[in-house]
C-alpha cells in the first residue's frame, strides 16, 4: 500500500505470487507509513524471496487477518516497523496481527500451487497455475466485518461462505 494518504482500504481475496528480483528483495506486501484504516484479509501471499510483508505502519494503521503466507524459497520473514520475525506465531504474538479478537488467524501452510512451488505466470491464461491444491478456509468477511468479497472468484466460480483464502476457489 503506497501513496501519500491511503485511507480506509480493504484488500481481500487476492492471490499474489512474487519471485525474488535479481537485484532486490521480492517483498509481497509493502505498507508505507502514510496509510490509515487498511485491512488485508483472506489473501494468499507466496514469496520466492523475502520478506513476505514489510510494514512501516503499525497495527493502529493496518491490520492483517486470515491470510496465508508461504515462503516458496528462502526464509519465512516479516519486517514490521523495526523488528524482523521468522515465523507467523512470533509476529502474531508480538504485534497482535493475524487475530480476530483473541482467536489466532492466518497460516503459513504451503498452498501447493498447481504450477509448482513458485509458478511462472506470464499472462492471464497462466492464472490457473497459482490455484491452490491445498486450500485453506478463509474468514467469513461478511459476518465478521461486514465486508462483501463479491459473488465469484477470479474464474467466475461462486464464492462459498466462508471462501477459501485467495483469488481462486479450488
Amino acid at each position: 500500500m503506497y501513496g501519500i494518504d491511503t485511507r480506509e482500504l480493504s484488500v481481500v481475496q487476492n492471490t499474489v505470487v512474487m519471485s525474488r528480483a535479481p537485484a532486490a528483495e521480492g517483498t509481497v506486501v509493502l505498507v508505507h507509513d502514510r496509510v490509515h484504516g487498511i485491512s488485508i484479509r483472506n489473501n494468499l501471499l507466496v514469496s520466492g524471496g523475502y520478506p513476505l510483508v514489510t510494514s512501516e505502519a503499525g497495527r493502529d494503521r493496518v491490520v492483517f487477518q486470515g491470510n496465508q503466507y508461504h515462503a516458496a524459497r528462502g526464509p519465512w520473514t516479516v519486517r514490521w516497523l523495526d523488528s524482523v520475525y521468522a515465523d507467523l506465531e512470533s509476529w502474531r504474538d508480538s504485534t497482535g496481527q493475524e487475530r480476530v479478537g483473541s482467536r489466532a488467524t492466518g497460516t503459513s501452510a504451503d498452498p501447493c500451487p498447481r504450477g509448482g512451488a513458485l509458478p511462472d505466470v506470464d499472462s492471464a491464461r497462466d492464472a490457473r497455475l497459482v490455484v491452490p491444491r491445498c486450500p485453506v478456509e478463509g474468514l467469513d468477511l461478511r459476518r465478521l466485518f461486514g465486508v462483501d468479497p463479491g459473488p465469484v472468484d477470479y474464474f467466475g466460480r461462486a464464492l462459498p461462505t466462508p471462501p477459501a483464502v485467495g483469488a481462486a476457489q479450488p
